[in-house]
């Protein structure tokens, strides 16, 4: 069993960047029934940006509320070995008016 130091320390250097200081925004593109998804977005091209239901921030929708398609703003952080993952993720509620799409204001294809 290994001691709670070298856990922390083995997680620690698994980390690559720290903390993104504002936040991104970005299109879900992917959610699985079982809690968790990918979103996309135009500071990380080429890029499917993990997220789990407790990274979703208490004021936005809950997961089963979640559709494809939904904008949202999110911080994220880099892992060697994960990637690219999101974390206090808060869907954009209000942002569609009838003559502007949300895809052309963000312009995020």
């Amino acid at each position: 069993m290994e001691s709670p130091r070298f856990k922390l320390n083995r997680i620690m250097d698994n980390i690559e960047s720290e903390i993104q200081s504002e936040k991104t925004i970005g299109k879900i593109i992917k959610l699985h029934e079982s809690g968790w998804g990918f979103i996309t977005s135009p500071t990380y091209q080429f890029t499917r940006i993990f997220f789990h239901w407790t990274a979703l921030q208490q004021n936005t929708l809950n997961f089963t509320d979640l559709r494809v398609g939904m904008m949202v703003k999110f911080f994220t952080r880099r892992y060697k070995e994960q990637g690219v993952r999101a974390y206090k993720v808060e869907v954009i509620e209000n942002d569609r008016s009838e003559d502007t799409p949300v895809l052309d204001r963000y312009d995020i294809k």
